[in-house]
């Protein structure tokens, strides 16, 4: 199954999306606690994007590291777990291990570019080649040998290397609602560049929420498509990579053999959790809203 994509180059005089935070509830006080450190993860680097790569429910996280090897820090949380840090949840960094670890990354951002299921990584390096990473995640691969899942750099083979730039940013997003991710690269001193994604036949399912009772933009939520024995998670990003946010539509691939989503489960901000069943057929766009008041029936 062949990918093509079509670049167009592009002149900007600055990058103008910033990256943010999802929202704050008013009314509630708000604390943090920095555990960078006690989870092996206090390292300097320009951008990062959480994702949930390996397809466990839980986001995992990419640091790109100027001037060192990039970082994937797998997320160990166990299925089911209850809690957030105070329970003991950990990471692993595996960069190496799954081929990710190239040095001078700057700008990061996740995305199913083949719509096979599984999220891939696209890196824009600072004076390095700029990386395609695919994910070679086997579908129904028993969720034990998640950690050994790896990818493979296949920029150079789609004319997306880019080398001798000094890649800054990058987007996904599907701009011309073709049911593909497209990606938009902004580079420093250099025209940035646009990549169309020219597609394939495996099947997708995008989905637009609209908040009411939480932020108009969604920002925040969580969205996972159950397919059989089969989750994917996406998130509704505010901000993610280096000066960079991805489109707020979120994108699910299915390969060749799903023809219809048994369903969608979106958790709000607002704490509402909606489910919808047999309500989304593959190769479509589906718009939500809000979700139903809190404590009906779904």
């Amino acid at each position: 199954m062949t990918i093509r994509w079509r670049v167009v180059r592009v002149m900007v005089t600055a990058i103008g999306i910033v990256s943010g935070w999802g929202m704050i509830t008013p009314g509630h006080a708000q604390t943090f606690t920095e555990v960078g450190a006690s989870l092996g993860m206090d390292v300097v680097g320009p951008g990062a994007a959480w994702g949930d790569y390996d397809n466990d429910g839980d986001l995992d996280l990419y640091v790109a590291n100027r001037g060192g090897p990039n970082r994937l820090y797998r997320n160990n949380r166990v299925e089911g777990q209850s809690g957030g840090l105070t329970a003991g949840v950990t990471f692993t960094e595996v960069g190496a291990s799954a081929g990710v670890n190239d040095i001078d990354g700057h700008g990061v951002g996740w995305g199913d570019y083949d719509n096979d299921g599984n999220l891939d990584l696209f890196v824009a390096s600072f004076g390095e080649p700029n990386r395609l990473y695919r994910n070679n995640r086997v579908e129904g691969q028993p969720s034990e040998l998640t950690a050994g899942v790896t990818f493979t750099d296949i920029a150079p083979d789609l004319g997306m290397a880019a080398s001798g730039i000094f890649g800054s940013a990058a987007s996904w997003g599907d701009y011309d609602n073709d049911g593909d991710l497209d990606l938009y690269v902004g580079n420093f001193e250099a025209p940035n560049l646009f990549y169309r994604n020219e597609g394939n036949t495996n099947r997708w399912v995008n989905i637009t929420l609209r908040g009411t009772k939480s932020n108009r933009s969604a920002v925040g939520t969580v969205v996972t498509a159950v397919t059989g024995t089969k989750r994917q998670r996406r998130d509704v990003d505010g901000g993610s990579g280096f000066c960079s946010q991805p489109s707020l539509p979120v994108e699910f691939g299915f390969g060749q053999t799903t023809m219809m989503v048994d369903s969608l489960i979106i958790r709000w901000p607002s704490g509402i959790v909606q489910v919808l069943t047999n309500v989304a057929r593959t190769n479509s766009s589906r718009s939500s809203r809000k979700g139903p008041p809190a404590g009906s029936p779904l």
